[in-house]
């Protein structure tokens, strides 16, 4: 009798689109959209849960005049902050490199950059300094802000010049991204559970729909002694498949979603790089599909415990 109400359950199941498609179908978006939004919270957290971890950075981008003389004296200055622990890495890209990055970055303006060399690239060369915690952005700017190096013209005359051209940290984005963050989760955290209870609602109709549509079919099976539970089981796994197949709808949308969206964090902070969808997938795949097959079970359990008389 167990496996004969099981292949029953499980055979009716997907009837449910065919008994009310319209309030299925709004079941399926409505609770995968949330899912969807649940998902994407939790990938955009571990986002900046991963930039509040990660060491800072500061990018300092060179003048044009400077040559290999004073990228030594910049590096040196940068080099007695990692005596203290204010700075834990220092990292040179020249104008060679900055070009050949950006012509591996967009190869679809080849022609344009076939056009460029070392010498006239308008990527400059440049100091991309990690840092150990926020008074570190401070420190190394102030190393910077009034170094002044001397070049020797061939007249012999002296001359002297800033040999920094612009300076660019993380510190302010990730203090901005991080109130965002938390002003997201809160708002989200108010609105999803919202979302979750007019799903499990909207299911619970859906599945008191079949109830009602199959009356006379529960009278028979009562007749010839079905329990509660065999006549309950199909309407729960009816509810059951709108849960996955929401959380599965949830799942499949999120990697357009998120590759298109969390790539306004990395040109906040610029020095970062977002977690890859691979990264924040096992914990999104496991967390949708619990909260799908939660709604589903909570709808339809509601219907068939207020609809299907135990007696």
């Amino acid at each position: 009798m167990k496996k004969i109400s099981l292949k029953y359950s499980i055979a009716g199941c997907l009837k449910v689109f065919v008994r009310s498609p319209i309030m299925a179908l709004a079941a399926l978006c409505l609770l995968g959209g949330s899912l969807l939004i649940f998902s994407f919270t939790y990938a955009v957290t571990h986002n900046i849960d991963a930039i509040s971890e990660n060491e800072g950075n500061v990018c300092i981008f060179l003048s044009d005049e400077c040559d290999e003389t004073a990228v030594s004296a910049v590096r040196d200055s940068l080099a007695k902050l990692t005596t203290d622990g204010t700075v834990s890495e220092i990292d040179y890209l020249s104008k060679t490199e900055a070009l050949e990055n950006e012509k591996q970055r967009y190869p679809e303006y080849s022609k344009l950059f076939s056009t460029f060399t070392p010498e006239n690239s308008p990527f400059k060369a440049s100091f991309t300094v990690s840092v150990n915690d926020d008074t570190g952005y401070l420190k190394v700017k102030n190393t910077i802000k009034d170094l002044e190096l001397e070049k020797v013209l061939e007249d012999g005359t002296v001359y002297k010049y800033d040999p920094i051209d612009s300076v660019y940290d993380d510190g302010e984005a990730i203090t901005e991204i991080e109130k965002a963050g938390d002003k997201l989760v809160g708002a989200l955290g108010i609105i999803i559970p919202l979302m979750l209870v007019v799903c499990i609602v909207l299911i619970s109709a859906v599945v008191r729909m079949g109830i009602f549509d199959k009356r006379d079919e529960i009278s028979l099976m009562r007749i010839i002694g079905a329990t509660h539970t065999y006549i309950s089981a199909q309407f729960v796994f009816e509810g059951l498949t709108l849960g996955l197949l929401s959380s599965l709808l949830a799942i499949i949308s999120l990697r357009p979603v998120y590759n298109a969206l969390i790539s306004k964090i990395a040109q906040s902070v610029k020095l970062f790089t977002p977690l890859a969808f691979s990264e924040i997938a096992p914990g999104v795949i496991v967390l949708c599909i619990l909260f799908g097959l939660l709604a589903g079970l909570l709808g339809s359990l509601i219907a068939t415990s207020r609809y299907i008389r135990r007696d």
